[in-house]
């Protein structure tokens, strides 16, 4: 019986070094289906959108920003504003969404109605809908409430979707708008 546990001390001093150091193949695939499974989880926290800032910032460009960034970060990714821009034209709380395009205006076109003289539908306050002609207050509350619901209009004629605007109004207003 002594030789017997002798024999397996023995053994398990042999083994007990060579284990401690190995991985067997059914360790190492649950390591690797392990590492995936969070590999693809950090994928999903760190999508990511692209984004064209331009006009009054430093440097113009394309941009990839996180998933529910702020204009402001995007602003700031591109050099932040010049000391021309009309801060009061771009609303830098909107959230970004992949593919937009963040025009900032210069204050000096805003003063002498240049530029391109359009209102973004996207983009735009409530006041700034409300200096086209036919847009009250009301209209230009729903038009924004219609923006946020369906996050940002995909053409000017969508416009025609939102409560209370009619081709009458639409047709005065659509060369002044864009998306």
């Amino acid at each position: 019986m002594r030789n017997k546990i002798l024999r397996v001390l023995v053994v398990l001093c042999a083994i007990l070094p060579l284990a401690s150091g190995c991985k067997d193949k059914s360790t190492e695939y649950f390591e690797e289906t392990a590492s995936e499974e969070v590999g693809s989880s950090a994928e999903k926290d760190t999508a990511t959108c692209f984004v064209f800032v331009c006009g009054e910032v430093n440097k113009p460009g394309v941009y990839d920003l996180p998933v529910k960034s702020r204009y402001k970060d995007a602003i700031e990714m591109a050099g932040g504003l010049t000391g021309n821009a009309d801060i009061t034209a771009v609303n830098q709380a909107s959230v970004v969404k992949d593919q937009d395009k963040i025009v900032v205006p210069s204050k000096t076109a805003a003063e002498h109605g240049s530029g391109t003289g359009l209102i973004s539908l996207n983009q735009c306050s409530k006041e700034q809908l409300m200096t086209l002609p036919g847009i009250g207050e009301a209209k230009a509350t729903s038009i924004i409430a219609y923006r946020d619901k369906k996050g940002g209009f995909k053409s000017v004629e969508e416009l025609l979707k939102v409560e209370g605007i009619k081709a009458g109004v639409f047709n005065k207003i659509k060369d002044s708008i864009s998306v």
